[in-house]
């Protein structure tokens, strides 16, 4: 359901269960085939997840830093 979500901002006219039922399909197939391909999928996934958070931290830290701007580093507002 977070994915239908997540996909009908792209696409606000497609219905959310549509949307839904590809992801909840293509996990279910894969589980069906073997839980090692299921096991194996599910690393791959969670491995672009922490990727995609280390690489939205990353420019966080050095905002927080102060890199690349001329006011001083710190958290005041």
């Amino acid at each position: 359901m977070a994915v239908g979500r997540i996909i009908q901002l792209w696409l606000p006219g497609a219905p959310l269960w549509a949307i839904s039922l590809v992801p909840m399909t293509l996990l279910t197939a894969t589980n069906m085939v073997s839980a090692r391909s299921y096991g194996e999928f599910a690393y791959w996934f969670s491995s672009i997840k922490v990727l995609a958070i280390v690489v939205f931290h990353l420019p966080g830290a050095l905002y927080v830093l102060g890199c690349g701007r001329t006011a001083t580093a710190g958290w005041a507002i």
